[in-house]
């Protein structure tokens, strides 16, 4: 049979739906040398065809093998190992693309791209830097890139900033890279640099409503009649009114007049657009299930006892440092305190233990029934590696995520000597203030005061167990009395976790170092005690809270 009569046959059986048949004659055309790039081709949109995205990837391994030069079929097979997520494997194709095009910048580009996909900072950031020795169009946007690098996974702030101050003198007005500058003057407590950023942003584009929010966040609004101040909370209500704005949008905006009506002790039109972002944000998180919540610490519970504990082997010697309890509790303000000590790394919010509950031990805890001492070996080997790459040569270094304590019993057993700071408030202005920060899906309850005050229980619950196993480990700082009077709160802590005091403890406020968290604003400021009774702000608005803790 000649070539146009296998072709012919090919396209029939194809047209027919007869797949396979048609893939063995395209084949057999590729075996005889005709157009194969043609063929190759048709024979990827036949394996798409026929839903074989694997074949599909192996005839494009073969068109980018034959035709090195062709962006099209490295862009096309980067693009189906990124539908399954296999970041390695699509920037292993702009990899052997460059060896063949070194000055092709857009390649260079997509390359760091999936390295940072893959966790491959530092390759990244070379790639990138590639791309702009390649005069890649739109520098900005690629500075900007690696300054999300250098800031959110190596810890390099001072290279961040640097970038995106290039991103802005290549063009000046370029939002992204003011926005990402204003956030880190923000980590680092520059209110007004930050503020001057958004500032800049709004009058670029007055319709930018994520830097009218951070700048209502960073703003302290005092008088609702002030000429200087009013026009953020005009502005605020004028978005709100646009009937284009997205449900996300409205909902920030919300939340942020919620706050600066708060600002002016207008208390009651705070709630209620604290209420009507709760409401809308509501709709976009899985619902919480207080039967599953209630689950989840009775199988803490049961499964954590204390001859569960004496029949465990050793696992680790080291003694790291957990800061945990409630959301909004004062984790971040005890987080800097310590950070303020000479031996003590502020560590964050760290996601070790909700991922190893989720994937490696799931369904949490009953999953490590019948694990051998190994397996906990090599997690606690994880965790401190981890901390070691984040933090090296780090002397004590905090995690500071509150919901750790649903993880304590696995802390302790991976760490015996691990120190646990419980960070506990006053539950009705611990609760509101849950209410009031919009803490994104993975926080369930937070939308709904009832929930709120259950899951507060069920954490109470829980932290009375732990108490019972470990009294002797757990640190109770009460935000509450540390407001009051600090000095001896941070004298004992501090004696707790068996570091020498150190007087620059008291003046947290000033120490340089990054927070990330909402309470941003709150610890650059020396001690308050207005958020202790904020509740009281409230009492006519809060009647779910009242019920559910009454005196």
């Amino acid at each position: 049979m000649s070539d146009r009569s296998l072709l012919n046959s090919a396209q029939q059986a194809q047209k027919r739906g007869s797949f396979a048949e048609a893939e063995q004659l395209y084949l057999q055309l590729l075996n005889n040398g005709f157009q194969p790039e043609a063929v190759l081709n048709t024979l990827v949109n036949l394996s798409v065809q026929s839903n074989s995205l694997t074949r599909a990837g192996e005839y494009l391994s073969q068109l980018s093998a034959r035709f090195p030069k062709t962006i099209t079929y490295c862009e096309a097979l980067a693009g189906l190992y990124a539908r399954v997520q296999n970041w390695s494997a699509a920037a292993d194709c702009y990899a052997t693309f460059i060896i063949h095009n070194p000055d092709h910048a857009d390649a260079h580009y997509n390359y760091a791209y999936n390295l940072k996909l893959a966790g491959n900072y530092q390759q990244a950031i070379d790639s990138y830097q590639s791309a702009l020795d390649s005069h890649v169009s739109q520098p900005e946007e690629v500075l900007t890139n690696m300054a999300v690098i250098y800031s959110e996974h190596l810890r390099l702030e001072t290279d961040a900033i640097e970038c995106l101050e290039q991103a802005l003198a290549a063009a000046p007005n370029y939002i992204p890279a003011m926005f990402n500058l204003a956030t880190l003057y923000e980590e680092e407590g520059d209110k007004d640099r930050a503020a001057d950023y958004y500032q800049s942003i709004l009058k670029l584009d007055a319709n930018d409503h994520r830097a009218l929010v951070r700048l209502a966040e960073a703003q302290k609004v005092s008088d609702i009649d002030a000429d200087i101040e009013a026009p953020i909370i005009a502005q605020l209500q004028a978005a709100l009114k646009a009937p284009s704005i997205d449900s996300a949008t409205r909902i920030s905006l919300n939340f942020a007049l919620g706050k600066v009506l708060d600002d002016c002790g207008e208390y009651h039109q705070a709630f209620k657009h604290y209420a009507d972002g709760n409401r809308l944000d509501r709709a976009t998180t899985i619902k919480y299930s207080r039967l599953d919540q209630e689950q989840l610490v009775q199988d803490n519970i049961r499964f954590f006892s204390a001859q569960w504990f004496a029949s465990l082997e050793p696992i680790s010697d080291a003694k790291p440092i957990f800061i945990c309890g409630m959301f909004r509790s004062g984790s971040t303000l005890v987080e800097q305190i310590l950070a303020s000590h000479s031996s003590v790394t502020a560590g964050g919010e760290r996601d070790f233990f909700v991922r190893i509950g989720s994937e490696t031990i799931s369904p949490y805890p009953s999953a490590m029934d019948g694990f051998a001492a190994s397996r906990l070996q090599a997690i606690a080997k994880q965790y401190l590696e981890e901390l070691e790459k984040a933090f090296p040569g780090a002397v004590c270094v905090t995690d500071k995520r509150p919901d750790n304590f649903i993880y304590l019993g696995l802390i302790k057993a991976l760490f015996p000597n691990a120190k646990i700071i419980h960070s506990k408030r006053q539950a009705l202005d611990n609760c509101l203030s849950v209410y009031f920060l919009r803490a994104g899906t993975s926080v369930s309850y937070a939308t709904d005061l009832g929930d709120i005050a259950h899951y507060y229980k069920q954490y109470e619950r829980l932290m009375a167990h732990w108490e019972l196993l470990f009294s002797g480990d757990i640190f109770q700082l009460s935000y509450d009395e540390l407001v009051l009077d600090s000095e001896p709160q941070i004298v004992a802590l501090l004696d707790f976790l068996e570091l020498p005091w150190e007087p620059a403890c008291l003046e947290f406020y000033a120490t340089k170092n990054r927070v990330k968290t909402a309470s941003v604003w709150q610890v650059r400021q020396p001690l308050y005690q207005k958020s202790s009774g904020r509740w009281k702000n409230y009492q006519s608005d809060i009647a779910a809270l009242l019920d559910a803790f009454g005196d």
